[in-house]
């Protein structure tokens, strides 16, 4: 599998946007055997999500050897829980400034979005180079915020 940090093959690579995290009951059981179909596909795959730090304390070792062996870079950033509305826009700029620093790096050539929030991000791409996005929900954001109780 090509290394998407090879200037040869980050036009052919995709990065996926999740504001879930991968330890989570959900990004286990749902997002994390979707990506694994997707990186049988010749593009390098690449995740930036956000993980309660609880959950990547003790599963973060296990999970990047996974990743690894399947061929797919992962890039964690630590979910806020606390401070209310204010968490979630600190998470939000944190999620603007990773993905624009690693596409000025790696030159992706598609933003794969997954929830709102990581499209935001996408389109904030699309504007500024060349990436194109794909939109990935599976159900309404609000209804599954209001569900968790979020």
């Amino acid at each position: 599998m090509q290394n998407p940090h090879d200037m040869s093959s980050c036009l052919k690579s995709t990065l996926f946007i999740t504001y879930d995290g991968l330890l989570d009951p959900l990004g286990g059981s749902q997002v994390m055997p979707y990506l694994y179909r997707i990186a049988n596909h010749p593009r390098q795959l690449h995740i930036l999500s956000f993980e309660k730090a609880y959950r990547f304390r003790s599963g973060e070792s296990a999970l990047r050897k996974e990743l690894k062996t399947q061929g797919i870079g992962w890039t964690p950033l630590t979910f806020t829980s606390r401070m209310g509305k204010l968490g979630k826009m600190w998470d939000l700029l944190r999620m603007y400034a990773t993905a624009l620093r690693m596409q000025r790096r790696y030159r992706f050539g598609i933003a794969h979005c997954h929830s709102y929030p990581a499209m935001q991000v996408g389109c904030f791409l699309r504007g500024f180079t060349e990436v194109k996005t794909i939109f990935d929900m599976r159900w309404l954001w609000v209804d599954d915020r209001i569900e968790g109780n979020f």
